[in-house]
């Protein structure tokens, strides 16, 4: 028996073997209330050299050319195999958990006007060398009362109650198999640029880089070898806007001469993402077990979204100098065409690394107080030695922390731009540390009005703080200096 005879219409007890073509049909008289599944279409995906559907009134053929598949109308179609491979691995086992026998009332079922037109073209060679063809079809029609079930038919003359997800792997038109451009994995980045018409903004991701009293700031925007320390959140969620993308619907396979329609010919924004991919190649040679050996190294990739007209919830983007169009959310157009880098800035008080800092001077009411941070030898119980970090007051243990504490706590209450001291100092703080580019650290509170402080960091005011913390921050160092 040939591979084809093995493609079967089958139910559960009477074989009757087809003439011409070399598919068996196996059709049973079962009862009309039978509920266990029997498979009644077995296709067997090798042998398949054609699949077309009709969803939404559209039909759809792809053919099989070797081991690939091609759109019928347009061999140069984008196809995401998967879905054909998902097609006929449904295919290859229908069950059916109801047979309605020689049913001629087919409207009721949904059959009339079927919501999915199936046909599968199967081609073997026989024993003689000749090619043998024949066509399976599939209509499936209405969803059952029962849930969860649609109603099909297979041109047998009976009606079949399946599984719903049959429908699932076909509910598809031709821009939903197209095979959308790949977002790579942007992991590793050394920064991105958003340019639009109002402004291009380069932000660079370098770590340790010295740039800022605090290694904790990685993002900085650079304007022409300016850099500006960047909150690292915010700049990361800007940043994954784009580099944890996902494609929406697709809607337009070739849109090279037709940029205009959706904006895309003067994108209103484009990234740029400068990113590092690990790529293996093929070294030339086996290891002991004959297999190859690839080495692994690191490439530096560009990646670049444009984005242009809004439609709907939607904008439509492309990877650029790609022909294929999708749709991307609204929200993530928004973000980047409308990304301000004051909104970007840090909004932390302090973000000092405290291991890097090596003592301070705080003032108040016109007296400065010198700490420095020592190792100090201690024995426990047992008579075990170690070093432990202390903070000392002119040569005397002291408990800073509970002040250091409060000022790595303190929120901001808001940033302004162009604002300036209304009043006197309340507290200053001079932090020495370890660091090459930021030996010192600068920390001020202004009296501004009523609910707040103005904060002066190295100089720079921006930042405001509620007065109630800077109170708090005043009335615990009192206790330290009294004590």
């Amino acid at each position: 028996m040939t591979r084809s005879k093995k493609l079967c219409i089958m139910l559960a007890a009477l074989l009757i073997v087809a003439s011409g073509a070399t598919a068996a049909v196996k059709m049973a008289q079962n009862s009309a209330e039978t509920e266990t599944g029997q498979t009644i279409l077995a296709v067997d995906s090798e042998a398949v050299s054609s699949l077309s559907w009709t969803y939404n009134g559209e039909e759809m053929t792809f053919d099989r050319s070797d081991e690939n598949w091609q759109y019928t109308e347009d061999a140069e179609f984008p196809l995401d195999e998967d879905y054909i491979q998902t097609m006929l691995s449904t295919l290859s086992e229908v069950v059916s958990y109801r047979t309605i026998e020689d049913s001629n009332d087919l409207e009721q079922y949904g059959l009339e006007e079927p919501v999915c037109q199936i046909e599968v073209s199967l081609s073997e060679e026989n024993e003689k060398g000749q090619t043998e063809t024949e066509t399976v079809s599939l209509s499936i029609g209405s969803e059952s009362s029962m849930g969860g079930r649609r109603y099909i038919s297979i041109g047998d003359g009976n009606v079949y109650m399946v599984d719903s997800s049959v429908l699932d792997s076909f509910s598809y038109q031709l821009l939903d198999v197209v095979e959308k451009d790949e977002i790579p994995s942007m992991t590793e980045t050394s920064g991105f640029t958003i340019e639009t018409d109002e402004q291009t903004m380069d932000i660079d991701f370098m770590e340790e880089s010295g740039l800022a009293y605090s290694d904790e700031y990685i993002w900085f925007l650079n304007e022409d070898g300016e850099y500006t320390a960047l909150d690292t959140d915010l700049t990361y969620d800007l940043f994954d806007m784009t580099a944890a993308m996902v494609w929406d619907d697709c809607v337009d396979y070739k849109a090279s001469e037709n940029l205009g329609t959706y904006g895309l010919d003067d994108p209103a924004a484009t990234v740029t993402v400068e990113y590092t991919d690990m790529v293996q190649t093929d070294t030339g040679e086996t290891d002991e077990d004959g297999e190859t050996v690839y080495e692994t190294e690191k490439v530096e990739k560009t990646f670049v979204l444009e984005i242009g007209d809004y439609t709907g919830d939607y904008c439509y983007a492309r990877v650029a100098g790609s022909d294929i169009v999708c749709l991307i959310d609204a929200s993530i157009a928004d973000a980047v065409m409308y990304a301000d880098p004051e909104d970007l800035l840090p909004d932390e008080i302090l973000a000092i690394d405290w291991d890097d800092v090596t003592g301070a001077d705080i003032s108040l009411d016109g007296t400065t107080y010198h700490f420095e941070k020592v190792e100090e030898e201690v024995t426990d119980d047992e008579g075990n030695t170690s070093e432990e970090t202390v903070w000392e007051m002119d040569g005397e243990e002291t408990d800073i922390q509970t002040v250091l504490d409060s000022l790595t706590e303190m929120a901001s209450a808001g940033s302004e731009d162009d604002i300036y001291s209304r009043g006197e100092v309340q507290i200053s703080f001079v932090f020495y540390q370890d660091s090459e580019n930021f030996p010192e650290v600068t920390l001020d509170f202004y009296r501004y009005d009523s609910d707040s402080c103005l904060v002066s960091l190295n100089g720079e005011m921006r930042l405001l703080a509620p007065k109630d913390s800077v109170d708090t921050v005043i009335e615990d160092f009192n206790l330290l200096i009294a004590g």
